[in-house]
Formats: C-alpha cells, sequence, structure tokens
C-alpha cells in the first residue's frame, strides 16, 4: 500500500505573524506491505462460508514537503517540519461472510468486520491517538434478472473506536450507516462490466483537543465502474 497525505491550513493572520503568506502546508509519503489470509467454505449447495484476515500494515510517514516553516513548526505536538514522521498504520481486520441462495435468481449474504485498532498506531501528523477497537456489520442481496444483467443492494452499520478526545481533525473518524447499489452486465460471453455507489450517513460528534471543542461532521458518496475480459 502506498500513502501520500497533505494538510493545508488557511489564515489570513499567518502572514502576520511570519511573514511567509497565509498557507501554510505539508506533504508526506508513506509505504507498507502486509500479507492476506482467506478461506471459503461452500457447505452444501446453497450456502457459503467465508473468512479473511488481514495482517497489521505498518505505515511509516515521512514529511518532505513544508510551506510556511515557522507556523508549521508551532502546529500540533512537536511542530511539523520534513524531518517529521508519524505511524498511521491499517490496522488488522477479520472478516467473517455468509451467503445464502434462496431462490435461484436471489442471493443473501450479511458480513461481519472487525478491526483491531488496538495494535496499530493510528497517528496524524499533528499527534498521537489511540482508538478503540471497532466493528462493521453488513446485509446485501444480488438480484440476477436474467443471463444478461444481475443487480445488487445492501446496507451497512459501522460502530468506530474513537473517544472524544481521539479523533482525525482533517479526515474524521465517526460512527455511520451507508447504503449501497450496483449492477453487473454482460453485453457478451467473456466481458463484464460493472457499476456500483454508495452513500454514507455520519453522525456527528464533538472532538476535544487541548482543551478545545470542535464539532466534527462528514460527508461521502463514492461511485465506481470496472470491466474485466476473461481471455480464456
Amino acid at each position: 500500500m502506498q500513502g501520500d497525505q497533505k494538510l493545508t491550513l488557511e489564515s489570513p493572520y499567518f502572514n502576520a505573524i511570519s511573514g511567509e503568506g497565509n498557507e501554510v502546508s505539508c506533504k508526506s509519503f508513506a509505504f507498507g506491505v502486509s500479507p492476506v489470509f482467506g478461506a471459503h467454505v461452500r457447505l452444501f449447495e446453497k450456502l457459503d462460508l467465508a473468512a479473511q484476515l488481514q495482517v497489521i500494515t505498518k505505515m511509516k510517514y515521512e514529511v518532505n514537503s513544508v510551506t510556511g516553516k515557522k507556523i508549521a513548526a508551532q502546529i500540533g505536538d512537536n511542530g511539523i517540519t520534513e524531518d517529521t514522521t508519524f505511524h498511521s498504520d491499517i490496522p488488522t481486520v477479520l472478516n467473517l461472510g455468509l451467503g445464502y441462495r434462496v431462490i435461484e435468481p436471489l442471493y443473501l449474504s450479511t458480513s461481519f468486520n472487525y478491526y483491531f485498532n488496538k495494535s496499530a498506531d493510528c497517528d496524524s501528523v499533528i499527534g498521537t491517538n489511540s482508538y478503540d477497537d471497532s466493528f462493521e456489520i453488513a446485509l446485501g442481496a444480488d438480484y440476477k434478472i436474467n443471463d444478461f444483467v444481475l443487480v445488487s443492494g445492501g446496507f451497512a452499520y459501522g460502530k468506530q473506536g474513537t473517544t472524544s478526545s481521539a479523533n482525525n481533525v482533517f479526515n474524521p473518524i465517526l460512527d455511520s450507516f451507508q447504503i449501497g447499489f450496483g449492477a453487473e452486465i454482460k453485453p457478451i460471453k467473456i466481458l463484464t462490466i460493472t457499476a456500483g455507489g454508495t452513500w454514507v450517513k455520519y453522525f456527528d460528534t464533538t472532538y476535544t483537543k487541548s482543551g478545545y471543542d470542535i464539532d466534527l461532521s462528514k460527508k461521502l458518496f463514492m461511485f465506481s465502474v470496472g470491466a474485466s475480459l476473461k481471455l480464456f
């Protein structure tokens, strides 16, 4: 996994303080590798069980570019400079799934994902954080309209391991409810085209840092398209 982060802060007071302009920004980079193990068992024709373990990915970020250095040196726990490093790891994740074909065109599934956040350093460029473990639970359905078109939909709830004093003010980690939908089209036997979208409702919360309360909110809608070609 490759990670790139950019943080930008703007204020009309920065230039008056430092004479370096009204913007402070930094860029950081990290690269990490970890194994993933999975198993799929079909107990009988209609019932599927699956499990996957994603081992923690250690991501040590290093700041390689800073603008507005005088102000940046005063931000966060220890300031931000071009030699600042911090860990923002991807924690170990256990994914469990169950699927059942109710009738020939209808397939129902459910999944449970558990994130071992306590095993990872989930910090940011401005300071350290400590998160509790978290989980997600989801339900979904696939319906095969005919041999050429399949549609799907589902929803999920995510309970995050944040506290009132541990969060990311620039990319808030919030409890959420999400709805997803998708379609799969096979115009010819060897070609499959897919499209999907997700709308996420995040629940606002208050984050306390250095004695100050900050209201955190977030909105997200994602859309994706893909295609696969089976030559053999």
